[in-house]
């Protein structure tokens, strides 16, 4: 519609009003981010260990060797140097767990170094009750081991000999080669990855909309999850993830840490609502009655939001929105009809235009008298 001082002085152009979509709670696609008002709804993404990549993280916990020959719990004692690996035998797993010394593995399904501190589990090749040492970690294949299958546990095993074994000898209070598996092994329940930290959420900070970056602190190594999304955490224990296809109305979005194939705790990141693109303002134009004043232009639109009124590419006039309701004026532009468009911002996102336009009339000629005549 066109308000013309000439014509309607007092028209009053009716607008819709302004209307916000409201969007549930969870974890969306965004249709495009470009577009922060396009969304498109999307099932919430399921946390799946399988997303993660391989883990390097080592395990560390009480070495128990449960006994074929004795059926007892032969706990694994401290590294000695040069020494062999003393024990001690139980006949409960609790009591052993408690009382044995802690060593670290390598990665499950993978070979090396059963270590504590400097010094590395070493099984020699030779006769069968050779003693199993603690000697200084290098590249000896002594101290290449394998957790191979058995039935009470993970059987050991070093690349220097394919046949010898880790056995408890009570009398000696120590651990020797067998020529075989028993059905011997270390109690790999009483296992943790080594250096294990529960997952935390630090910081969240909101990017374009449906996008977030978050970031914690976990274990070393560690894979953090989101649905079919990952990230490493890094050697200091720190991680980083851009989440995409959180709601614009806001997520609670749930991480979930990933060693060695297995989830260890989690942790939910409050991402709070992205600003939604707020509608066209209610516009319309008036002219005041003293034909001197400039015209008005004036509406409803969000409270706060700042109200930006063209003539072409030019801004004429500005206001703030203070109680749903918004004024300015705007300086003549001209006898005719001209178009104007309206928009609004508020938190950074502006409205589409709302198109209207203003009629200043024909302009005046004076027909009579002639140019350059005056009459009395």
């Amino acid at each position: 519609m066109t308000t013309s001082r000439r014509a309607v002085p007092y028209t009053l152009l009716a607008i819709a009003t302004l209307a916000i979509l409201s969007l549930p709670l969870g974890l969306r696609a965004v249709a495009s981010p470009a577009d922060p008002a396009a969304s498109g709804p999307a099932s919430p993404r399921a946390l799946t260990p399988s997303a993660a990549p391989l883990d390097a993280v080592r395990l560390a916990g009480p070495v128990v060797l449960w006994t074929g020959a004795t059926a007892t719990y032969a706990t694994f004692g401290p590294a000695v140097s040069g020494k062999a690996v003393s024990g001690r035998a139980y006949s409960a797993l609790s009591s052993a767990a408690s009382a044995a010394a802690t060593w670290s593995f390598p990665p499950p399904g993978q070979t090396g170094q059963i270590s504590q501190g400097p010094l590395c589990l070493t099984i020699p090749a030779g006769a069968p009750g050779t003693p199993v040492t603690a000697t200084t970690c290098g590249a000896s294949p002594a101290q290449q081991i394998s957790l191979v299958a058995s039935a009470n546990g993970a059987a050991l095993r070093s690349a220097a000999s394919a046949t010898n074994f880790v056995d408890f000898s009570p009398s000696a209070s120590a651990f020797q080669t067998h020529v075989q598996d028993r059905g011997d092994g270390v109690q790999t329940s009483l296992l943790k990855p080594a250096g294990q930290a529960v997952l935390s959420v630090a910081t969240v900070t909101k990017g374009a909309v449906g996008t977030a970056t978050v970031s914690g602190r976990g274990t070393p190594g560690a894979a953090v999850l989101n649905g079919t999304q990952s990230a490493r955490v890094g050697t200091d224990g720190r991680w980083s993830m851009t989440v995409v296809g959180a709601d614009p109305a806001g997520a609670t979005v749930r991480f979930a840490q990933s060693i060695n194939g297995q989830l260890y705790t989690h942790a939910d990141a409050v991402i709070t609502a992205w600003p939604v693109r707020p509608a066209a303002p209610v516009a319309e134009t008036f002219f005041p009655d003293d034909i001197t004043q400039d015209a008005i232009v004036r509406g409803k639109g969000q409270t706060g939001a700042t109200v930006e009124v063209r003539s072409g590419d030019s801004v004429i006039g500005s206001a703030t929105v203070v109680a749903g309701t918004w004024s300015t004026s705007i300086a003549s532009l001209g006898s005719g009809e001209h178009p104007l468009s309206v928009t609004q911002t508020a938190t950074g996102l502006q409205s589409p235009p709302r198109e209207l336009s203003i009629d200043y009339g024909a302009a005046v000629s004076i027909t009579e008298p002639a140019d350059g005549t005056t009459t009395s």
